[in-house]
C-alpha cells in the first residue's frame, strides 16, 4: 500500500497539500457554499482545486458539475458586496466570460487559505 500524500489538514472539511510557489501543485479541497446569479439560494458544494483547475461537485467523490482554468481569474474578498455574508469572496475567470463566482467558507481562517491558494494559482 502507497503511504498517504503529505498535507495539511485545514479542519472543517478543507485538506490543503503543501504548495510549491509555482501554482502547478497547489491543492486544496473541501465544501463552500455557493451564491447562485441572481437571487436563488445558497448551495454547498465541494470544490476542489488541482493544477490550477478549480472544480466543483455535489458532494465528494461525485461528478464534477463544471469546471475552469484558474490562470488570469481576479479573485478577492467579497465583503464590500455580501456585509450580512461572512467570509465570502468572489472568482472572476477568463474563461466564463466576465461571470462572478461568488462562495462562503466557514470561518476566516478557511477563506484565506482559498483565497491565498487561488491567487498563487491564478497567477501560475
Amino acid at each position: 500500500a502507497n503511504p498517504p500524500s503529505p498535507g495539511i489538514h485545514v479542519g472543517g472539511g478543507v485538506n490543503l497539500a503543501q504548495p510549491d510557489m509555482t501554482g502547478s501543485m497547489v491543492t486544496i479541497s473541501g465544501y463552500l457554499n455557493k451564491k447562485p446569479p441572481g437571487m436563488g439560494r445558497w448551495v454547498r458544494r465541494w470544490f476542489a482545486l488541482k493544477a490550477g483547475l478549480l472544480s466543483y461537485h455535489t458532494s465528494e467523490n461525485v461528478e464534477c458539475i463544471d469546471s475552469f482554468v484558474l490562470y488570469g481569474s481576479e479573485v478577492g474578498r467579497a465583503d464590500d458586496e455580501l456585509p450580512t455574508h461572512p467570509h465570502c469572496f468572489y472568482i472572476t475567470p477568463p474563461s466564463k466570460k466576465g461571470r462572478k463566482y461568488i462562495l462562503q467558507a466557514e470561518t476566516e481562517e478557511h477563506m484565506t487559505t482559498w483565497i491565498n491558494c487561488l491567487k498563487t494559482c491564478s497567477q501560475a
